[in-house]
């Protein structure tokens, strides 16, 4: 009988079977790491527009247990709870979200959410929703941190208190060249009935960002064409 040299090379050998299991079992675990909380959240925000809240609870609620500090899931499970009427619960979410983000890009808009979530939870939350408002602006300070508090003031009728917010945010500097600051203004001149100043207003977003949509839109309800010359550069000046 010939003998071969070296190892067998057969599939059932002693020698190659251990190789094949280890290699199997790490086959599976790698599938099993595919499902992401990153992925998790993914499938929960497609859930969300698409109006399932039970599946997004689910997919969250994986994903919150294998990353608890992911600040995407806090915001997500924030959103959730305000979509089911959960004001409160969301609140909570997402200060979470932003303590674990802390100063980003995207906390002006996790503060936005923490505004409205206090604001959804009645008149009895309007001294809280200044206190968070006036949270912002010790620890941030920028034009939009006010401007944010104009709006907010806005909803629960404080209209003198908004103005002097968004004057606020013009004279900090940068608010002047922000378009957000001027469609809260054209919003505050239509709650004030001075039609002419909200055209105004709406006239200095489109000059600082010609594609907004909710401007043009607001002009033409007004009976405005917003055509090229519609920009009117913004005057750097406070509120009357």
């Amino acid at each position: 009988m010939q003998h071969r040299n070296g190892p067998s090379t057969d599939r059932f050998s002693p020698t190659f079977r251990p190789i094949g299991l280890v290699a199997l079992l790490l086959m599976l675990v790698g599938l099993g790491g595919c499902v992401t909380s990153d992925l998790l959240n993914e499938r929960a925000e497609r859930n969300l527009a698409g109006g399932d809240l039970a599946m997004a609870e689910e997919n969250l609620a994986r994903s919150e247990a294998r990353r608890p500090a992911h600040w995407r899931t806090q915001w997500l499970i924030g959103e959730l709870r305000m979509r089911q009427g959960r004001p409160v619960d969301a609140e909570v979410a997402f200060r979470r979200a932003w303590s674990m983000k802390g100063n980003h890009p995207e906390t002006p808009e996790i503060l936005d959410l923490i505004a409205e979530s206090i604001l959804a939870q009645g008149e009895d939350a309007h001294g809280k929703l200044r206190a968070f408002l006036f949270e912002a602006i010790d620890q941030y300070g920028t034009s939009y941190d006010y401007v944010r508090q104009g709006r907010f003031l806005m909803e629960i009728q404080d209209m003198d208190g908004a103005k002097v917010a968004f004057n606020k945010a013009i004279v900090t500097g940068r608010g002047t060249f922000d378009a957000r600051t001027h469609l809260a203004l054209a919003e505050f001149h239509r709650r004030t009935g001075d039609q002419r100043k909200e055209i105004s207003s709406l006239r200095h977003v489109l000059f600082l960002d010609e594609e907004n949509q909710t401007a043009a839109n607001r002009l033409r309800e007004l009976g405005f064409v917003p055509g090229p010359a519609a920009g009117l550069a913004p005057p750097l000046r406070p509120l009357d």
